[in-house]
């Protein structure tokens, strides 16, 4: 009959708009925001690096002489406030091997990323141990060159740690499958727009406060793009100060509100 040709079409449309909105990571539909990932303490064994780690390998197998270190395979998303996909986004990750040991001076454990056209990233690497007062832990720098995003040194830790610090939130504090031979998990970062490209980082600064430039200090706005780690690393001064716990996704409820009364009635013909 038409009216149940239509309940069909309109239960299809209904669908359809549902699937839009679950899978569309990279569209921001809902007015969808995420709220930028806290930044930690950079720690003493930072050391910026100047190669692509090509096999995407932070502590090769055997690193530590540990026999039978577990290994752990980390992917993640890199996006902006508006939850979108980020692009060649870098990201230098290090931590301490199985023994909880840091290489000081060389490339051990340590490597520098970059995140695809949809903005994941993975690497494979030991099961960091902890040490002293400390739980394991994977340090992460993560920038982009361009200067548009302000960057964070930031701790991924995982859940079910004696002595993870109470202020990370569950963005940063991750569960880890233990079911196969390689253990897996999951970390995202959302870096803040720092300035459009378009006009000066110090322009913006000057008519809109100094958190337009996601800094405290206006001597640390970049006025240019900065391709190298160095040059950019005024961009990254993670301060450990601001360790508040971060959503993921924000949708205010007058959003959400009439997406559901427009779509609750035909989700009755599934």
């Amino acid at each position: 009959s038409q009216q149940s040709a239509g309940s069909m079409a309109s239960g299809a449309a209904a669908r359809a708009v549902l699937v839009l909105l679950v899978s569309c990571g990279a569209c921001n539909v809902l007015g969808l925001s995420c709220e930028p990932t806290a930044s930690d303490h950079q720690g003493p064994f930072y050391l910026a690096l100047d190669e692509m780690t090509t096999n995407k390998v932070v502590c090769e197998a055997g690193a530590s002489g540990v026999s039978g270190a577990k290994r752990l395979r980390v992917s993640g998303l890199v996006q902006d406030e508006e939850c979108n996909p980020v692009s060649g986004a870098y990201l230098n990750v290090w931590q301490a091997d199985a023994t909880g040991d840091y290489d000081i001076t060389g490339p051990g454990c340590r490597a520098l990323l970059q995140t695809s056209d949809d903005g994941t990233y993975s690497f494979e690497t030991e099961y960091p141990a902890e040490y002293g007062s400390r739980p394991r832990h994977i340090h992460f720098k993560v920038w982009h060159s361009d200067g548009g995003y302000a960057g964070v040194f930031t701790q991924m830790y995982f859940a079910g740690e004696p002595n993870n610090p109470s202020s990370a939130g569950t963005d940063r504090v991750r569960t880890v499958d233990k079911s196969a031979e390689v253990y897996t998990s999951t970390m995202d970062v959302t870096l803040q727009k720092c300035w459009d490209g378009a006009s000066s980082c110090q322009a913006v600064c000057s008519t809109s406060g100094p958190e337009a430039c996601c800094t405290t200090d206006l001597a640390q706005c970049p006025t240019t793009p900065a391709a190298s780690e160095s040059v950019n690393q005024s961009t990254a001064n993670g301060n450990g100060q601001n360790e508040s716990s971060s959503g993921r996704l924000i949708a205010g409820p007058w959003l959400i509100f009439p997406l559901c009364m427009t779509l609750i009635v035909p989700f009755r013909q599934w």
